[in-house]
């Protein structure tokens, strides 16, 4: 059984010309990417139990990326994310040849400056879509 760490994850975001960009070394935060199912309560009134049932829609939840800030040109978060509306492709591997792929919104994008610290930058990406897993 293969583990894997941090060390082998790959964080692409395509950017504005669709190109995939790869943003690993500016992501120390990736955040989580958590799929799921929405479900509604279908207990009957009189009932012991609670019963649920699919509704049959999945999605992934809001994906929060944090990293160091850099306005580098072409590839850094800057210029990737400071983009509010726009829709950026993520693709994550998860070490091998397994990833993770879906349409996002940038719904937030924030630089986070500290005293003594280095810059950083916060991205909030809305998933819209299928997730293509391969």
């Amino acid at each position: 059984m293969a583990k894997y760490s941090s060390a082998d994850l790959v964080v692409m975001v395509d950017n504005s010309g669709g190109t995939p960009t790869d943003m690993s070394a500016y992501v120390t935060d990736p955040g989580d990417f958590e799929r799921y199912i929405a479900t509604e309560k279908t207990t009957p009134i009189g009932s012991a139990n609670e019963t649920n049932a699919s509704a049959g829609v999945s999605g992934v939840k809001d994906i929060k990326l944090g990293g160091f800030y850099d306005d580098t040109v072409t590839t850094g978060p800057h210029v990737i994310f400071n983009a509010l509306g726009e829709t950026r492709t993520l693709t994550v591997t998860w070490g091998g040849a397994k990833t993770s792929s879906v349409e996002t919104i940038i719904t937030s994008y924030k630089r986070l400056p500290k005293i003594k610290k280095l810059v950083g930058f916060e991205v909030t990406l809305l998933p819209t879509g299928a997730v293509t897993e391969v």
